[in-house]
């Protein structure tokens, strides 16, 4: 078996590109999210690779990277966020995997691309492993119950009994918050409409405090956020002295609730009272749970165990950037990360 390994035309492919991702990812792949993802990201045009079988010509597996700007040690560098990787199921095997990832990773191993981070699932660890790159670190889940109707309904099959133990530990769990509501210093506020210049040069100031932070601009949330096909996203502000402090972005699908971002000034207590809003508004509509993401060690994770979150498993990061080039022990340190679900791929 010979596999052929060519970059994708994102106008003549992108049909080619749909049905690989829909018959081996998701059915959520539209031509909407399509053009979205791969066409209007402010940070530049994605990219993929395609791989075929030369004997029947029939294309087997997809790769994806899309550009991100990033700040690492206070410069402003354009990275890969690595996103759809899919082989068909006739074809799943390591090699054409190799081949694959390979062809996606050469710009960044040649550094013509800063670097590339990806968060993998458990099985895509072997490509890795079999490429030399370690795991950079674990991005861990915090997760907070609102409510205890669901794991309750598991347990005790009578609704007549199922439903009062419901109501205490619902009520319980709210009166747990009640600390998180008292004392609040900063004003927040719902924002409704496009990101504008505030949060440009919010991100200015914040992404200074860290090592490797994601590109937050007014246009960046406007794509990831606003123009998002597949979930509306909710986003509390916080003010404090008249001028824009901070901001936490959130949505919930079914029952769920999920904080993506979160990025504020470094003032005592602001990232906790944004926090503890964005539950609050969750729970009004209904979810049973509210999850958050970020590596352990992150100032962020002290924030999250303030609020009640505690910690599940989550995924991989993994870095990946030219051998001895200027970046490595730079964006390869797990430590100089700042990182939210919202810098996972889309």
């Amino acid at each position: 078996m010979v596999i052929a390994i060519r970059q994708a035309d994102l106008v003549g492919d992108r049909q080619v590109v749909l049905d690989l991702v829909r018959d081996n990812l998701t059915d959520e792949a539209t031509v909407e999210r399509y053009e979205w993802l791969y066409r209007k990201n402010p940070d530049g045009d994605g990219k993929a690779w395609i791989a075929s079988d030369e004997a029947s010509g029939e294309t087997v597996g997809i790769a994806s990277a899309y550009p991100r700007l990033m700040q690492v040690a206070g410069e402003q560098v354009t990275c890969w966020n690595l996103g759809e990787f899919a082989v068909s199921a006739s074809h799943r095997s390591l090699g054409p995997a190799l081949r694959l990832q390979r062809a996606c990773l050469g710009p960044v191993l040649e550094g013509t691309v800063a670097f590339s981070y990806d968060n993998p699932n458990e099985g895509f660890l072997a490509v890795y492993r079999r490429l030399g790159i370690p795991v950079t670190a674990q991005v861990a889940r915090y997760l907070k119950p609102l409510r205890v109707d669901r794991r309750l309904a598991r347990w005790i099959r009578s609704r007549m009994i199922a439903r009062p133990l419901s109501l205490l530990g619902n009520g319980l769990l709210r009166l747990r918050d009640v600390p998180l509501r008292v004392g609040r210093r900063f004003e927040i506020r719902p924002h409704e409409g496009p990101f504008d210049m505030r949060f440009t040069h919010l991100h200015e100031r914040v992404s200074r405090r860290y090592t490797v932070y994601g590109g937050r601009r007014a246009e960046y949330l406007n794509w990831r956020y606003r123009e998002n096909p597949l979930h509306r996203s909710r986003v509390l502000t916080a003010w404090y002295k008249g001028e824009m402090a901070g901001y936490v972005v959130f949505h919930h699908r079914l029952v769920d609730g999920y904080i993506t971002d979160l990025s504020t000034e470094e003032l005592p207590g602001l990232p906790l009272e944004l926090l503890a809003a964005s539950v609050e508004t969750l729970r009004r509509v209904g979810a049973f749970t509210v999850s958050a993401w970020a590596i352990p060690g992150s100032p962020l994770v002290t924030v999250l165990r303030g609020a009640g979150f505690f910690q599940m498993k989550g995924y991989p990061l993994v870095v990946c950037t030219k051998p001895g080039g200027p970046l490595e022990g730079l964006v390869t340190e797990a430590g100089n990360w700042f990182v939210t679900r919202g810098d996972s791929d889309t």
